[in-house]
């Protein structure tokens, strides 16, 4: 964790925004997501030229909304997400799968 936290000092650097990303991840998978939430809302902060690794700290971020049920947050870092990214990778599947989940669980909510 050290390493991440030294590596992710430089987000101007491939492996430094890669770091920033997995610190993120590895707050948010320890259940820590006021942590995971202040890496991925400084990352952006921090003009990145690497927006794959920001695209994928927006999903930890989302995912963050997901675990604390604010779905409706979760869902506009999505679309917000999905109009801004153009780069056809694993992000735009991410993207989809999680707004999927969301659309069903609002599916649910309105049955019941």
């Amino acid at each position: 964790m050290d390493d991440l936290k030294i590596l992710s000092g430089d987000t101007r650097t491939s492996n430094g925004a890669e770091a920033k990303y997995l610190l993120a991840a590895v707050y948010f998978d320890q259940g820590n997501y006021s942590n995971a939430e202040k890496e991925v809302l400084d990352f952006a902060k921090k003009n990145t030229p690497y927006q794959y690794w920001l695209a994928r700290s927006f999903i930890v971020l989302s995912d963050v909304h997901i675990k604390q049920n604010n779905d409706f947050q979760a869902k506009q870092y999505l679309l917000s997400l999905q109009r801004n990214y153009k780069v056809n990778d694993d992000v735009q599947g991410m993207i989809s799968s999680r707004l999927a989940s969301i659309s069903q669980r609002e599916k649910s909510k309105v049955i019941n």
